[in-house]
């Protein structure tokens, strides 16, 4: 008489081969784990390199002083990011209702800095 009980041999077989994918289960969500804390350490890097960029041009453009795109009387002071135009005094800036797109090209402002200049 064949019996698959606690200590029959197609037990053990089954217990180890359970076993085997328990083991493969946790190596899969110890790789996926990694891949999600790499993808995040990428996006930070990401971030911080966006970041210096956003201050290399602000750096910049405080050397090199330029008139406001809409009056032309004043520095502008209000830098438009991504694309990083300084083309706005302040006053223009808050004067307009359309603040959402750079002076110089149109594109999208995600973040406006006021850049002061010494």
């Amino acid at each position: 008489h064949f019996q698959f009980g606690e200590g029959s041999r197609a037990h053990r077989r089954r217990t180890a081969s359970e076993k085997r994918d328990l083991g493969r289960d946790a190596e899969l969500e110890g790789r996926r784990r990694a891949d999600e804390r790499r993808a995040r350490r990428e996006q930070a890097a990401k971030a911080r390199v966006e970041a210096e960029a956003a201050v290399s041009a602000a750096a910049e453009a405080a050397r090199a002083p330029k008139r406001c795109a809409e009056c032309g009387e004043r520095e502008s002071q209000m830098m438009a990011l991504p694309c990083q135009h300084a083309a706005l005094c302040r006053s223009c800036w808050e004067g307009t209702a359309e603040r959402s797109r750079c002076a110089r090209c149109s594109a999208l402002c995600e973040v406006v800095l006021c850049v002061h200049r010494p």
